[in-house]
């Protein structure tokens, strides 16, 4: 299915990637945030120029578009890294968990993630695991004693104020109550869609708390727990309400 033309925004986190596909979204508002030294090449395709610091990842961008555009946003905003290749090597194949659909182009697959955001509030998680599970790399407190090392901690100087804290503590305090049990559901790699409802559901202050934990560094531990937490920010699996 697809949105009305002007229902939906896509924002694309860049840093230097090549940008001429997003020609496949037009006619679509599209804005990229900047986060490189040098201007955007976009190969003929049109779009909205953000020039920002680089800091805190993809999240600090879509915080930032957040913020600014609180009082103006579309039915859905997409977010997605700007090589989707990059971050998500079988995006093509990606609808696997969606009833087997393909996607012949990147814009085809954003574009599925707005509808099921518009008919849904979020588009669905692409990674689902139990709480429980004894696989680290997907527990709950993944980052420390990180990949199964007593002791480590990932990227264990890149935390906010030198505080090392589990991915857990830091969900419980800046996102929601971590599930107590069944599964923690994740929009890997920073590409979501979410309606405006659910956007608007959080006060302008949880996002600027947000962003605060990210932006002060180009590659916090905070950001990718950020990443990690995007299906419950937006109140996913739940409906508006958990965002209250």
């Amino acid at each position: 299915s697809q949105l009305a033309g002007g229902m939906a925004e896509f924002v694309i986190a860049r840093y230097d990637e090549p940008l001429g596909w997003l020609s496949e979204l037009e006619p679509a508002a599209v804005t990229v945030y900047n986060k490189g030294d040098g201007p955007c090449g976009g190969g003929g395709a049109r779009f909205a120029e953000v020039r920002c610091p680089n800091v805190g990842r993809e999240g600090e961008a879509y915080l930032r578009h957040i913020l600014d555009r609180y009082e103006s946003l579309p039915t859905v905003t997409v977010f997605a890294q700007a090589d989707i290749t990059d971050h998500l090597a079988a995006w093509t194949a990606f609808g696997t968990r969606w009833g087997g659909a393909r996607f012949r182009t990147k814009g085809d697959f954003l574009r599925h993630l707005a509808a099921q955001a518009a008919a849904e509030g979020i588009s669905e998680p692409t990674e689902v695991f139990p709480c429980d599970t004894s696989d680290h790399n997907w527990r709950l407190d993944w980052n420390r004693d990180h990949l199964g090392r007593e002791g480590e901690w990932f990227m264990a100087d890149s935390y906010r104020g030198g505080r090392r804290r589990a991915f857990v503590d830091w969900f419980e305090a800046h996102v929601a109550a971590p599930p107590a049990a069944g599964d923690f559901s994740v929009c890997s790699c920073g590409i979501f869609a979410v309606r405006r409802d659910r956007i608007l559901a959080r006060p302008r202050a949880y996002y600027e708390a947000l962003r605060s934990e990210v932006g002060w560094h180009p590659d916090p531990a905070e950001g990718h727990f950020l990443e990690r937490a995007w299906w419950y920010v937006f109140g996913g699996g739940a409906g508006a309400e958990a965002c209250t």
